[in-house]
This record gives C-alpha cells, structure tokens and sequence, in this order.
C-alpha cells in the first residue's frame, strides 16, 4: 500500500494505489473508534487532521499537507467522499457508501495480491524498474499464469 514491494523495495505500481491508500485510512478512520468523529445526518465522519494519526496506527504513509488535501479532492470530484465544515470551522469528511463498498472490495483483492507475492516474490520484480506503471518492463515477457493473475489483481485494483 505504500508503494513498496514485499521486501522493502520501492515498486511502481499503479498511481491509484495512492489514492485507494489514502481512501482507506479514511474508512479506517469511520468504521473504528478513534477521536474527533462526528455524526451528520446519521453518517460519520471524522477530522480531516485526526487522519494522520489514524494512517499511523495503520502503519501506512500519509501526507496531510498539499497531497492528501488533493487526493481527497479528486475523490470528491469523483463522488467517493463528502466533507462537512462544521460551525466551528473544522473539516471533517467521510467516504460515500459505493466508495466504502469499493474499498472494501479492494482491500480483499490486496489481501490476494499479497498472498502472491509472498508466494513468490519474483513476481515483483517487474514492477520494480522505472517508468513501470502496472505494467511489464521493457523485455519481460509473461512466463505464467500466476504473473496474469499478478497483472490482472494489479489491474483491477487501479481502477
């Protein structure tokens, strides 16, 4: 999720798993007691800062300056989340219920891609060359179906 690969290293997989990252420490944050939640019209939501502390109980990376403030407006444009600025002027957001479903969905198929590579992680090593964006290098061919099921799990989850 954090973009590297099972051993440490740094992967280029899609840019999506960026914004699926930060989707997730979102969900996280509204289906798990922590602080600073808030229910608006029966849904909640939680501040847009507690979100940091919540990436860090995850264990994954997260960027609330400029990147998170982007991500997450690109997942508003989209319709997958919604913020709320209450009277005191704190932002607080949550994920819309299909976006909720949709990362539900691909935190099951991480979990499958992850059984993969752990597998056998050579078939990491595609993803590990520059200017890789889910797909093969230059000069890697497909040597088997594990390496289709990689390539298609990656796939769907950058969608």
């Amino acid at each position: 999720m954090n973009g590297n690969t099972t051993t440490g290293l740094k992967a280029k997989y899609s840019s999506n798993f960026k914004n699926l990252r930060y989707a997730i420490i979102l969900l996280a944050g509204v289906v798990l007691p922590v602080d600073n939640t808030k229910e608006i019209q029966n849904t909640t939501f939680i501040n847009y800062y507690t979100l940091d502390k919540v990436a860090r109980m995850l264990g994954l990376e997260f960027d609330r300056t400029k990147v998170a403030d982007k991500i997450f407006s690109e997942l508003e444009n989209k319709g997958k989340i919604k913020r709320a600025i209450t009277d005191d002027s704190k932002t607080f957001i949550t994920l819309t219920d299909k976006c909720k479903k949709e990362c539900i969905e691909n935190l099951d198929l991480l979990q499958i891609l992850n059984k993969e590579f752990y597998s056998d992680p050579s078939l990491q090593m595609k993803y590990l060359y520059e200017d890789v964006e889910g797909t093969l290098a230059k000069g890697m061919t497909r040597h088997s179906e594990k390496e289709l099921v990689v390539e298609n799990l990656i796939n769907r989850i950058s969608s």
